[in-house]
Order: structure tokens, then sequence, then C-alpha cells
């Protein structure tokens, strides 16, 4: 007799760049309202979160009163919230809790699987990097819960994605990052925002994805800075109990 291989879905969503202001704008796109149509786009599907990835750059105007305002407009997601820091976010602020429901934890664990948010922050730099204790405390983590299926969540890339400008604002210290993923055996994958863009590649067996922002896109394989004409976008993830998972990124008309 086969034992059923249940799921559950999680969305990622990420790159917000929230003002405290609703009329704020990023390249020109009202952010509130352009997260509006993707928490609309997520309530329209068939996708039925258990909870909500927001990978960085939550803000824009660096202010505690931009974090409010995000978490009161999230209401309209029914699932918990749990995010990182990106560059623009506030240092310090991603250790509190917002409006009861958007959170900051190090680890979430449901059913087979766990998540690891990482803070690759750098006060005031636009690069990011994994501290010595972020990187240890993961190790730690992932020894403790070897029979986790495991998905490792940061901001900023480690990887190169092939836009000369993009790479040098990315995780500084990603071989430092696979190799205590190396360690070990149940890391399913890595998610990251800050590209503004969708990638997907495999790695030593770890499917490797970034996302796409819920306002502006930035164009892919491009020396300098350059938008894309790409709409908002948001990423829902299901897992399975034996370690698969499918991925998708719905671009929101």
């Amino acid at each position: 007799m086969t034992m059923a291989n249940s799921s559950f879905t999680v969305v990622q969503i990420t790159d917000m760049h929230y003002f405290a202001d609703s009329n704020g704008t990023l390249f020109d796109v009202n952010t509130a309202a352009s997260l509006d149509r993707v928490i609309a786009s997520i309530n329209a599907s068939r996708v039925e979160p258990e909870f909500i990835l927001a990978t960085g750059d939550l803000v824009h105007d660096e202010g505690a009163p931009a974090y409010e305002r995000l978490a009161r407009d999230l209401d309209a997601l029914s699932a918990p919230i749990y995010g990182l820091a990106g560059n623009h976010d506030m240092a310090g602020a991603v250790s509190g809790r917002y409006n009861g429901r958007l959170t900051f934890p190090f680890r979430v664990q449901h059913r087979a699987w766990q998540f690891f948010l990482l803070n690759t922050q750098i006060d005031g730099e636009v690069g990011g990097r994994l501290s010595a204790q972020q990187l240890g405390d993961l190790n730690k983590a992932l020894a403790a819960h070897p029979g986790q299926h495991t998905i490792v969540c940061l901001h900023h890339q480690p990887v190169k994605i092939g836009s000369h400008w993009l790479d040098g604002i990315g995780l500084e210290n990603p071989n430092e990052l696979f190799t205590v993923i190396g360690r070990f055996t149940n890391v399913r994958a890595v998610i990251w925002g800050h590209i503004h863009q969708e990638w997907d590649e495999i790695r030593a067996g770890v499917r490797l994805l970034g996302s796409p922002s819920t306002c502006a896109q930035f164009l892919p394989k491009q020396e300098h800075f350059a938008l894309d004409t790409k709409p908002p976008g948001w990423r829902w993830l299901r897992l399975f109990d034996d370690g698969t998972l499918e991925t998708e990124v719905v671009w929101v008309d």
C-alpha cells in the first residue's frame, strides 16, 4: 500500500518597495496600487497558501510607518506573512511584529518542511552579505533537523544572473552559503528577491529561484540598469511530503 504524497502551498512576494505615503512611486509605478493588484491575483487564484514569504525590500522609504501601512494592506491576505530584510529595509525594523501578522522569524516549520529566513542586509549598502553568525545558525539548525525538507530564503541573489550591474550588488559571500548547504542532503531550494525578474536553475540538486517584484521589473541580461515592461509578479510553491516541489511565477495583467 502506497502512502499518499500530500502537499501544501506557500506564496512568495518580494520587493514591494512600500511607502508610508499611498502615492509613493518607484520608477513611476505606484507600489501600493501594484501590490493591491498582486494581492487580488493571489486571492482570485486557486492557490490557498499556508503562509506568505516576503523576501525583502518590503519598504522603500525606510520608516516604521511604511511597515505599519504595509501590514494593514496585507490583511487582505488571510495567511500569516513571514518577512526578511532587504537592502532598502530599515535596520532593526525586521525584529518587530506589525499588525500582529507580519513577523520576521529565523525558522518556520510546517509539516515535513522547514524554511530559514536569512538576513543579508548590510546597513547602508545595496549589496548583501551573510554574517558568520547567520551561517553558523543555519549550519546548526540544519544539523538539528536532518529529516526536514528545507528551503533557504534570502533577499540578495547568491548566483550570477548575467546582468553586470546586478551581479555587482548581489550576495558577497555565496560560496560560504553553498558550503553550508553542501554539508546536508535535505536542502531542496534557495529562493530570493532583489533582482526584479524570474530566475530558475538547479545547482547540485538544489533548485535556485529568483522572483519578480510586486512592482517594477529589471530587464534581464543587461550591462547597465534597464527596466523591463513586464507586469508585477508573484510565485507559488507546492511542496510535497517526499521533498519534491512544483513552482510557477504568476504575472499580473
